[in-house]
């Protein structure tokens, strides 16, 4: 009887953790629609178009490094919940920049939002950590099934805001990006609900 009490939490948590890949998504669909846009609309410099996605991609990867030593150090959950309140203080900090036309807060928010994904791909790691070696990957699989759900969610939830926007100014993007980051804090108590660590 032991077996199906302790997968009962296993199956919990892998529930929680592809709810958190989905959430998650949703925000970094909005960054594949509209980071160069936003960088382009705050700073003018149409030639730039590609650093705004570049900086968000080179701070996931010079996170993701030291968050999987901090995971090691403090657990697998406190350093996701930390990544996501970072992205939501990044996607604010973006709005912030889109408002008042400032490219300093934008290029700081979207660094702060590639350090956040860089440590949400390491859900990854908590799911393979519930499964024995046989069916670890089947257990990381089944979380990452959120992530596709999560690329069917973002559209459906930005697509209104954007709806009936005849010109794009870096204003209308205020409000998404504000979107983004309470959505990236639905991600961490997801995140924060998964127990034991």
């Amino acid at each position: 009887m032991a077996a199906p009490t302790a997968a009962l939490p296993i199956r919990r948590n892998t529930v929680l953790l592809a709810a958190t890949m989905a959430v998650n998504s949703a925000v970094l669909q909005l960054v594949a629609a509209v980071a160069s846009l936003t960088f382009v609309l705050v700073t003018g410099f149409e030639s730039l178009l590609g650093l705004g996605p570049a900086i968000f991609l080179t701070a996931s990867a010079v996170t993701a490094v030291p968050a999987g030593r901090s995971m090691d150090r403090f657990g697998r959950i406190p350093v996701i919940a930390a990544g996501f309140a970072l992205g939501a203080v990044g996607c604010w900090l973006t709005a912030l920049g889109t408002w008042a036309d400032s490219a300093l807060a934008v290029i700081a928010g979207f660094a702060l939002i590639g350090s956040s994904a860089g440590i949400s791909l390491l859900v990854r790691t908590a799911a393979g950590d519930m499964y024995p070696p046989s069916r670890r990957a089947r257990g990381i699989a089944y979380v990452l099934i959120g992530a596709v759900f999560g690329a069917i969610l973002g559209p459906a939830v930005f697509s209104p805001i954007f709806a009936g926007q005849d010109e794009l100014t870096a204003n209308v993007l205020t409000i998404p990006w504000l979107a983004a980051g309470v959505i990236s804090l639905v991600a961490m108590g997801i995140a924060l609900s998964v127990r034991p660590d």
